[in-house]
């Protein structure tokens, strides 16, 4: 871990790269990231330097190299080997507000705001302080 522009994704990648150069099958290669910006540099990068190094005709063989996040990682784990999760797929930032917005009524979000997004939004920025901060939910005042 270190601050943005550290130079943790070129230090990644350069690591990567040696180790497929030095005969490691991408296959055998997992790389995980925070975010999947972040997972999609860290993959631009090591294409790159792969092309540069074993050319064009090598880089079919990267597909099986994983670089992303560890939720991506877990998820294709259970679709791989627990055949009920075949069809789930992982709850974005998107895919939550979408969640919130279609279950607002029911969630009693109104209690929290008047209009509809924002109560949305505030719940995003709550359980986020939440689990950065790792505040037991259970300690947290219901309102009564």
């Amino acid at each position: 871990m270190a601050c943005a522009g550290a130079g943790k994704t070129e230090a990644i990648s350069r690591c990567i790269s040696t180790l497929i150069e030095e005969g490691v099958e991408p296959e055998q290669i997992v790389a995980f990231t925070f975010t999947e910006r972040a997972a999609k540099s860290l993959r631009t990068r090591i294409t790159k330097r792969i092309a540069d190094v074993k050319g064009q005709s090598f880089l079919d063989r990267l597909n099986p190299m994983f670089v992303g996040t560890i939720h991506a990682y877990c998820l294709r784990l259970l679709q791989d080997h627990v055949p009920e999760f075949g069809n789930f797929d992982i709850l974005d930032t998107n895919r939550l507000a979408g969640l919130l917005s279609r279950e607002h009524r029911r969630l009693e979000l109104s209690k929290i705001g008047t209009k509809h997004w924002r109560p949305i939004f505030d719940f995003f920025r709550n359980a986020d302080a939440v689990e950065n901060e790792q505040i037991d939910p259970q300690s947290l005042s219901n309102g009564h």
